[in-house]
């Protein structure tokens, strides 16, 4: 079964040397094994379609991919910060960043690379950007960064208690690994307001939640701490 055609081209050779004749064309096809079949004429004098010889040569069109290890990163509240992500492909692919403070490199590149992300200094509340991989051919990707705030980082150095959540990006339930008794977990938003709480457990689940970058702040009798999560 034929998939297409490039159309006649005419070209005259009147010497016994070999010479190289280009025919350009264009059929798309999807991903699969393929034979392309030339038919040329040997004689100055032919009719359409008699008196040809042939030549086919096998090939194969493979489909263009495009895959991000992870769709999240979290990136230090420090001017120059970077984080880097992994990036598979076998295709032509270009990366942006939808926000100033958050730099890419290589911003367009062929095949599997390292994104190399650059962040300028947070003197505020935790912010985000998105970075979109394009390529043409494939869905697009959607890396979301997440940089600290000034309140983070002094929260790390000041608390006196062992407190970690997991997992982190989290689905369904976050838990709370903490060397003192838990009094309540609230969960805010970027800019402070109070979304879901749970008094004297470990574990809060956060299924209502839509896809981002959120708060939860642990309270014991004697301390209280800021953590930041993704939600997926």
């Amino acid at each position: 079964m034929s998939l297409g055609t490039f159309g006649e081209k005419m070209a005259i050779l009147e010497t016994s040397t070999p010479s190289t004749v280009v025919i350009n064309g264009r059929v798309d096809l999807p991903a699969g094994q393929y034979r392309c079949v030339l038919y040329y004429y040997k004689n100055s004098v032919w009719t359409y379609m008699t008196n040809y010889s042939t030549h086919s040569t096998i090939f194969t069109v493979v489909e263009p991919t495009l895959t991000v290890v992870s769709s999240t990163a979290s990136i230090a509240q420090s001017a120059n910060s970077t984080v880097n992500v992994a990036i598979t492909s076998n295709t032509s692919w270009n990366a942006t960043s939808d926000q100033s403070w958050l730099t890419v490199s290589p911003t367009s590149i062929t095949g599997n690379a390292t994104l190399i992300l650059t962040a300028t200094a947070n003197t505020g509340a935790i912010r985000t950007a998105n970075v979109t991989l394009s390529a043409t051919g494939v869905i697009f990707q959607t890396i979301v960064v997440t940089q600290r705030s000034v309140a983070l980082a002094l929260d790390i150095v000041l608390s006196p208690s062992v407190c970690s959540i997991f997992p982190n990006p989290v689905q369904n339930i976050l838990h709370v690994k903490s060397n003192s008794a838990i009094k309540i977990l609230k969960v805010l938003d970027i800019s402070g307001r109070l979304l879901l709480s749970n008094e004297n457990a470990n574990e809060l689940s956060v299924n209502m939640l839509q896809k981002g970058s959120y708060l939860l702040q642990v309270e014991s009798t004697d301390w209280i701490r800021i953590l930041h999560f993704i939600k997926e």
